[in-house]
C-alpha cells in the first residue's frame, strides 16, 4: 500500500489526524507529516504500521457497506433487518448516506440532509396539538371531497431529492402523486409541507428546509411557530411567495385554491393550558 493509497482511504473515511494516532500510536503530526510528503525520509517502522491500520480501515469500511440493506425498487430505501448496524463510524457529516439512516438505533430519531444527519428533539405536547390539528383538518378535507391527495403525518420518511443524501420527516404533508407513496417512504417531493418549529430547528426550518422544499418541488411550505404565533406561508408557484398569518388565523390551503381552510383555534385552549417549563425536565 502506498502513500498515496493511505492518503486516499483517510479521505474517503474521514479520519482525523487524531484517530489515526490513537490506532497507531504515531504522533499525528508525524502521520500528517508522512501522508503530505513532508517527510522525505519517513521511517519504515511508522510506514508499514501505518499500512497495517489503514488496511484494517479499508477493510472496516467495506464490510460496513456489505452489511447495509440493498435497496429495493429503485427507491433508494429498501426493507431494513430487524438487527440494524450502528451508522458507519469510518462516515464523517456531510458523507452520510441513506444506508446510514436506515441502520440507525429504533430508538433514535434523525433527519439526513445533503450528507449531515442531524437529530430530532422529541416533540412537545403544543407541537402535537398542532401537528394532530392540521392533520385531522386536511385528512377530513380529502375525504369529503373524495381527492386523490394523500395526507400524511410524521413520523414518515420522505427522500426528497430520490438521493441517498437526504431523508426528511416532516409534520405533516399532502402528497397528490399516489405512486410516490411507497410501504415506508415517500419517493419524491410532496405537494405540501408543514413543519411546526421548536427552539432547536428554527434556523433548519427556516433556512435549509425552505430551500431544499423549494428547489425539490414542493409547492405550498407552511412553518408554523408557535413561540411567536405565526404561520409562514410559502406558495412556491407565486412570484411573492411568502405570506404571513396569526397562529389562530383561518388560513387558507393555495395548493387547493383557498377552498381548505385550516384554524388552529380549536386546540388554543390546550396549548395554553401547558406549563411553559417541566420542572422534572
Amino acid at each position: 500500500m502506498t502513500i498515496d493509497d493511505m492518503l486516499r482511504i483517510k479521505e474517503e473515511t474521514g479520519y482525523s489526524y487524531a484517530a489515526l494516532e490513537k490506532l497507531s500510536g504515531i504522533p499525528a503530526a508525524t502521520i500528517q507529516k508522512i501522508l503530505t510528503g513532508k517527510s522525505e525520509k519517513p521511517r519504515v517502522r511508522n510506514v508499514k504500521e501505518l499500512q497495517k491500520v489503514f488496511a484494517a480501515i479499508s477493510e472496516k469500511s467495506r464490510a460496513d457497506n456489505r452489511s447495509y440493506q440493498e435497496c429495493s425498487e429503485g427507491t433508494g430505501y429498501g426493507e431494513i433487518r430487524e438487527a440494524r448496524p450502528a451508522y458507519s463510524a469510518v462516515r464523517t457529516q456531510g458523507h452520510f448516506t441513506i444506508e446510514d439512516y436506515c441502520a440507525l438505533p429504533d430508538d433514535v430519531r434523525m433527519e439526513l440532509i445533503d450528507g449531515y444527519l442531524i437529530k430530532m428533539e422529541a416533540p412537545s405536547c403544543p407541537h402535537q396539538y398542532l401537528v394532530g390539528e392540521a392533520f385531522h383538518q386536511i385528512a377530513d378535507y380529502i375525504h369529503k371531497n373524495k381527492g386523490r391527495c394523500r395526507p400524511l403525518s410524521s413520523p414518515i420518511d420522505v427522500q426528497l431529492d430520490r438521493d441517498d443524501r437526504t431523508m426528511l420527516q416532516p409534520d405533516v404533508l399532502i402528497v397528490c402523486d399516489p405512486s410516490k407513496v411507497r410501504r415506508r417512504v415517500v419517493y419524491g417531493a410532496p405537494d405540501f409541507v408543514l413543519e411546526v418549529i421548536s427552539e432547536s430547528t428554527r434556523k433548519k426550518d427556516f433556512i435549509k428546509k425552505t430551500q431544499k422544499y423549494a428547489d425539490a418541488g414542493v409547492r405550498e411550505y407552511w412553518i408554523v411557530d408557535p413561540f411567536q404565533e405565526k404561520v409562514f406561508v410559502y406558495f412556491f408557484e407565486e412570484a411573492n411567495i411568502l405570506r404571513l398569518y396569526g397562529l389562530y388565523d383561518d388560513i387558507p390551503v393555495q395548493i387547493y385554491g383557498g377552498e381548505l381552510v385550516i384554524s388552529f383555534r380549536s386546540v388554543r385552549e390546550w396549548i395554553e393550558e401547558v406549563p411553559e417549563e417541566d420542572e422534572n425536565f
